[in-house]
């Protein structure tokens, strides 16, 4: 992965990891979110295929130069056995993580066997900090102000229950998700690009004013097999969207982060099907990799699922 720290840029080693998977998953009432449906193909826990999580090794380390600026990239190698399959989809994510108590989250994309769903995800959750007190007398509540906040900035970002759908009844993981629908093919390769855009801000939201930092997810995408310009007229905001040659590139979302100005200490990367699938339910392979550059060092992992 390149990464740029937070005292000075110089070229870092990446893990590249390329996965073989058989995956499996349920139909998405709504693109881009995790339903955790009732199953009906008998799949349970023991049965189900299960994540895969992994994490990059990184020189120097980002406890020590905590990120400002960080690429990496995901190439959906084969989805047609999962087309074919007709439902279901896998989610190739990078979770992040700040220090202090700052918010972290997510980002990534998302294939489904529906044609219809799928597209890029960049989610952020509030941060808890009991050390934290409202002011006498201040909105809105305590619970509020124990928490360091993550607010959308960008028309296609809205404040959310993240994976309340795992939870049912459970209210507590507010954040910050942004969407971006788009069909993914065999190929396509997305280049994720996460940089904080501006730092020492501040920013209103009801009528209460945060300081903190913006960081901004962009995606480009490429396809070199079929040279496919993909399809944008799923997404809400088809004038992000701008054609450079055989490329695209999106802005996936700006966010808000409250009171955060230190950079990002921990990178993963997790594979993750959607709802409880049996295994052997569909073939699905992808490969994430750094940035691919001569001066970077790559380590290749190949792992097979049956």
């Amino acid at each position: 992965a390149k990464l740029t720290p937070a005292r000075h840029k110089h070229p870092m080693s990446a893990l590249a990891l390329v996965i073989f998977l058989w995956g499996c998953v349920h139909a998405l009432d709504l693109p881009l979110e995790y339903p955790y449906l009732v199953d009906t193909d008998n799949c349970t826990s023991r049965t189900k295929q299960k994540a895969l999580y992994l994490g990059y090794t990184l020189t120097p380390d980002l406890e020590a130069e905590p990120a400002l600026d960080l690429s990496v990239q995901t190439q959906w190698n084969n989805v047609s056995d999962m087309r074919r399959y007709g439902k279901n989809g896998v989610f190739a994510a990078h979770p992040f993580h700040r220090p202090e108590d700052c918010p972290g989250g997510y980002f990534g994309s998302q294939a489904d066997g529906d044609p219809s769903s799928g597209g890029l995800l960049f989610s952020v959750w509030d941060s808890r900090n009991r050390s934290l007190s409202c002011p006498s007398g201040a909105p809105p509540n305590q619970t509020w102000c124990q928490n360091l906040h993550s607010f959308p900035l960008s028309g296609n970002c809205h404040r959310h229950c993240l994976d309340c759908g795992l939870h049912p009844g459970w209210h507590n993981t507010t954040g910050t998700q942004c969407t971006v629908p788009l069909t993914i093919q065999n190929n396509d390769t997305f280049f994720f690009r996460l940089f904080r855009s501006t730092n020492l801000t501040t920013h209103t939201f009801e009528g209460r004013v945060y300081w903190g930092s913006v960081w901004t997810l962009t995606a480009t995408m490429t396809n070199e097999t079929y040279h496919r310009i993909p399809d944008f007229s799923r997404s809400r905001l088809p004038t992000r969207w701008s054609s450079l040659g055989l490329q695209a590139v999106v802005v996936v979302g700006e966010v808000f982060f409250e009171n955060t100005t230190v950079g990002i200490d921990k990178l993963g990367a997790f594979h993750e099907h959607i709802g409880c699938t049996p295994c052997d339910a569909f073939y699905e392979r992808e490969t994430r990799s750094g940035v691919p550059r001569t001066t970077y060092l790559h380590f290749v992992v190949v792992l097979f699922f049956i």
